[in-house]
């Protein structure tokens, strides 16, 4: 709740509450929150419900199978699926990755659609395509991550960044925590 509270005061540019709620995310040990550093535990289903995991939708295969992947009320998650007009451009955030350390496009293109996944809402780490789904491609088991602790770090950074007093050095040192586990440069 209090990532729910927080985000919503920072999308009012009440900063000063948001830093409240933010805070009490990051520092309050009773949530047990903290960044995960095994980076195959990010967006994967073997990382579901991970330290990092503030609110997840659990989503589960071979439950109702009979449902359709449209019905509301099924227990899968559709949301890797993109399809679209013979327009329709995929990103380099929509490619899949499956089963390979290089990003391989998976484009089925044919007079009216075109295909893509979302990596993250994707199996790509337990399966080859998501065609090989036990359910069929529309129908994933995968969770879908609505809220994560790095998340909370970069909103928090934002809101001593947008306060009345800047506070800059706080606000990077949030920042460098999610650049450092990435290996990326620090600010």
């Amino acid at each position: 709740a209090a990532t729910i509270l927080g985000t919503s005061y920072l999308y009012s540019e009440d900063f000063e509450k948001a830093i409240v709620y933010f805070n009490d995310v990051i520092n309050n040990d009773e949530y047990g929150y903290e960044l995960v550093d095994d980076m195959s535990l990010m967006f994967t289903s073997a990382g579901e419900f991970n330290k990092e995991s503030i609110f997840e939708i659990n989503y589960q295969l071979g439950v109702h199978p009979e449902m359709n992947a449209y019905d509301e009320n099924a227990p899968t998650n559709r949301l890797g699926y993109t399809s679209s007009s013979q327009s329709f451009t995929l990103p380099c955030w929509i490619t899949p990755y499956y089963l390979s350390p290089y990003t391989s496009v998976k484009v089925s293109v044919n007079e009216k659609t075109a295909v893509g996944y979302y990596r993250k809402y994707s199996n790509w780490d337990i399966i080859d395509d998501e065609k090989n789904l036990p359910d069929g491609e529309r129908k994933s088991g995968k969770n879908v991550i609505v809220n994560r602790l790095a998340d909370v770090y970069l909103m928090y950074a934002e809101c001593m960044l947008r306060k009345d007093n800047p506070d800059v050095e706080e606000a990077l040192k949030y920042m460098n925590l999610i650049r450092d586990r990435w290996a990326l440069e620090l600010l």
